[in-house]
């Protein structure tokens, strides 16, 4: 067993052993730094909560509107990282002065560099697609987590981004949560080997990222 799996393990036993305040203000963390560090997978989180709501009743829909808020939030925060970097640029278009990257566009550039090549992908799917663009970028790992970014210095009008963003963030954690819970009914010695296929089908829609973006820019 690897370290990931380790930690995998770890953050979905953690999580299904929780109840009440705990559970809701660990899960809004942990999908707040989802969104905005990109760790730790919001498909860890989403099976160990289901779990956990399944054991002690907890309200199902109430948890899947926590981790969607707090998913949206985490997000929201590249989109103004975007939005401003834009705006910064188109000021220093309009004046005399030589145009230089500023150190925050470098450190995100760092941040990003793994996915760089998409980020053009990224920008070209939102001006072509707009709000259902976001929406299909939003159900695949890693990029979803990285689209906030290009919708904000191309400077997507907020609404059409949010509403987008929340209904492809709900689908995505609600599917996570549902299946966490399902499991949670059945049997907790399927936990691992769960977390294991989920962890499998995310990382196949990660290598086919790269070909629906082409696929969504033609």
């Amino acid at each position: 067993m690897d370290l990931l799996s380790l930690v995998a393990d770890w953050i979905i036993s953690v999580l299904a052993g929780m109840s009440g305040t705990t559970l809701f203000v660990t899960v809004t963390l942990l999908m707040f730094l989802n969104s905005s560090l990109m760790f730790p997978p919001s498909e860890w989180i989403g099976i160990g909560a289901g779990i956990s709501a399944a054991l002690i009743g907890e309200n199902l829909i109430l948890l899947f509107l926590v981790a969607t808020a707090a998913n949206f939030l985490g997000t929201l925060i590249w989109y103004y990282v975007g939005v401003h970097q834009s705006q910064s640029g188109s000021k220093q278009s309009r004046s005399n002065a030589p145009a230089k990257q500023s150190p925050s566009y470098n450190v995100i550039g760092y941040l990003f560099y793994p996915y760089v090549r998409w980020l053009t992908h990224i920008e070209n799917v939102i001006r072509s697609r707009g709000a259902l663009g976001i929406f299909i970028l939003r159900l695949f790992p890693v990029i979803r987590s990285i689209v906030s970014w290009p919708a904000g210095r191309i400077r997507m009008a907020l609404i059409p981004f949010t509403v987008a963003s929340l209904l492809g963030m709900g689908a995505w954690s609600f599917l996570w949560i549902y299946l966490g819970y399902k499991l949670g009914e059945l049997s907790l010695n399927l936990m691992f080997p769960f977390a294991l296929i989920a962890a499998i089908l995310s990382f196949t829609l990660f290598c086919y990222a790269g070909r629906i973006l082409d696929l969504l820019t033609r």
